[in-house]
């Protein structure tokens, strides 16, 4: 997951906000795709930090800190659908 994010997210961020600026129709097809994609990863990560050898001491803090990890994608997408 680190590479993905690395080598993937990184260009696309690049290439998402270019698209947003000139309203490439593109852009919804991808951000789909990168919700996806985000949305996995935060299934991932949260499931083993809550349920790891360490789970976070207060769960409240921990749902409000990785909450607009779920939520910006969501929005981005939803941002992007077709008129």
């Amino acid at each position: 997951m680190s590479g993905i994010s690395a080598f993937v997210m990184g260009p696309f961020y690049l290439w998402a906000a270019r698209a947003l600026r000139r309203g490439d129709p593109r852009l919804h097809g991808a951000a789909l795709i990168y919700m996806v994609a985000m949305l996995y990863s935060m299934v991932v990560h949260v499931w083993v930090e809550l349920f790891g050898e360490l789970p976070p001491p207060d769960k409240l803090v921990f749902a409000l800190i990785y909450a607009p990890y779920c939520a910006l994608p969501v929005a981005l997408w939803w941002r992007t659908r077709p008129a």
